[in-house]
């Protein structure tokens, strides 16, 4: 350790970036690997990370049928093969979607609701003449 201070100022300060470089890296890789295990997985075998999106809050998303979570954005693991995704926020219709390998990490379904895909939509009054 005594033989860093000996050396001149310049070689000091490239270890120290060095050594914050690769405590950089082995952070992120750890970070990026936890956030990993707390996500969904679709199945025992998914490694997968994809991104489901809604315009709707609370949309409930359902892969091969199977619920995954609640919520506008969510990631959760895939596995190598072809899924049905669906989409369904409170008091809307389900929207699906069929997607097919090969998947890169990131890889973003968005699903968007119409006022047309409303369940039951309130019945309008215009027309109506006042009594």
């Amino acid at each position: 350790m005594w033989a860093l201070f000996k050396q001149k100022p310049h070689r000091r300060m490239i270890i120290a970036f060095l050594g914050l470089l690769v405590t950089s890296f082995i952070l992120q890789a750890c970070a990026t690997k936890s956030e990993e295990a707390y996500l969904p997985k679709a199945s025992p075998d998914a490694k997968y990370v994809i991104i489901l999106q809604s315009d709707k809050d609370q949309t409930s998303f359902y892969v091969d049928g199977q619920f995954i979570a609640k919520g506008k954005r969510i990631k959760v693991l895939v596995n190598n093969s072809p899924h049905n995704i669906t989409a369904q926020p409170d008091g809307y219709i389900a929207k699906e979607e069929h997607i097919e390998p090969p998947y890169r990490d990131g890889f973003t379904i968005e699903f968007f609701f119409l006022i047309e895909d409303q369940l039951s939509q309130p019945k309008s009054k215009q027309g109506t003449k006042p009594k």
